[in-house]
């Protein structure tokens, strides 16, 4: 539940989001007009930060138990998977607004600093095609046909998984499903291989989480451009 306030809080003239915690009504409309192609772009790129948001949180707490029912590792590959399907949108969003008229006047106008660190990170970004289409080929992004049948055809014989059945559909997991997903990126690896392959795939993970920021930073750009802080 939101906390009781006596007024809405506007949003300081230079909006920073490390500033204390506050809630304010917009319009959106006003926010987001019509027919603007930097609205759109950064609209949508609102939505894929809340979605990039929780999948971060699916990933890093070592419990949520409404979750956990099959286990906590496959909870946490389930929201890998996904990451990295908004990682690849949020790529697309941030070229497309790079190429916007009125973002890169607005780029403009903020300090060297601000610039350097967006076009820092947006070289960074726009780097990483190869590495998201990589990784989520890796980690499964589609569950693809072809690659459950390869998993099947070069599974050691004396693989083993559980399946676990409770009284209710809710209580019943295959938890053998994430052995297999594993398959799919693993078959044909000896053991110190696997472990070696899923380090390499969370350190390139790590590598394109600073895109959190820039996403702040591009909001902030908005903001201040568009007046919506005062």
């Amino acid at each position: 539940m939101f906390p009781r306030t006596n007024s809405l809080a506007p949003i300081p003239r230079r909006y920073n989001v490390r500033m204390a915690f506050y809630l304010r009504q917009i319009k959106l409309r006003r926010w987001f007009p019509p027919n603007d192609r930097f609205a759109a772009c950064v609209a949508r790129m609102t939505v894929l930060r809340e979605d990039f948001a929780i999948e971060m949180k699916g990933i890093y707490r070592d419990s949520i138990p409404v979750l956990d029912g099959n286990t906590s590792q496959y909870r946490m590959v389930y929201f890998w998977r996904n990451m990295l399907r908004t990682l690849s949108e949020i790529r697309g969003v941030v070229i497309m607004l790079n190429g916007v008229d009125e973002f890169r006047e607005a780029l403009q106008k903020e300090s060297s600093e601000r610039r350097n660190q967006f076009l820092d990170m947006y070289k960074r970004f726009e780097a990483t095609h190869d590495l998201l289409k990589g990784l989520r080929d890796d980690i499964g992004g589609h569950v693809q046909h072809t690659k459950i049948e390869k998993a099947l055809n070069g599974m050691d014989p004396g693989q083993f998984g559980y399946l676990e059945v409770g009284e209710i559909l809710d209580k019943t997991h295959y938890r053998f499903a994430g052995e297999l997903l594993l398959e799919t990126q693993l078959t044909g690896r000896t053991d110190e291989e696997r472990v070696k392959r899923i380090e390499h795939q969370f350190r390139e993970t790590a590598t394109l989480l600073p895109v959190f920021a820039m996403m702040e930073l591009i909001f902030s750009i908005y903001v201040v451009s568009c007046r919506l802080d005062e």
